[in-house]
């Protein structure tokens, strides 16, 4: 009975812990798996869906003509020179870039 005396004060109960990752992902494991998988197919699909299509440029001019044309020379392989010049010096040429372009 002489600890009925003892006032002790009154002590908050306990928040647990969560962490942003753990809000992010969760904290189960089938739920962090599936969050994992949506979120990186969410990046893949803006990364390579997004990003690729503003990078991404088709030149399609109908007006194109060779900017010097040869003397004497054939009009198709001057055209086709002209526009092997603008497809890869000109514009940048999508197969030259690496496999993690998102081009």
């Amino acid at each position: 009975m002489a600890n009925d005396l003892i006032l002790r004060p009154p002590v908050p109960a306990r928040r647990p812990q969560t962490t942003v990752p753990g809000l992010i992902f969760g904290t189960k494991p089938r739920v962090i798996a599936k969050r994992s998988v949506l979120y990186l197919a969410a990046v893949l699909v803006l990364y390579f869906g997004v990003i690729g299509n503003l990078m991404h440029r088709i030149d399609a001019d109908l007006e194109f003509m060779p900017p010097a044309p040869i003397e004497g020379g054939s009009h198709a392989v001057n055209m086709a020179e002209a526009l092997i010049q603008r497809e890869t010096v000109e514009n940048r040429w999508t197969a030259n870039d690496p496999v993690f372009f998102p081009t």
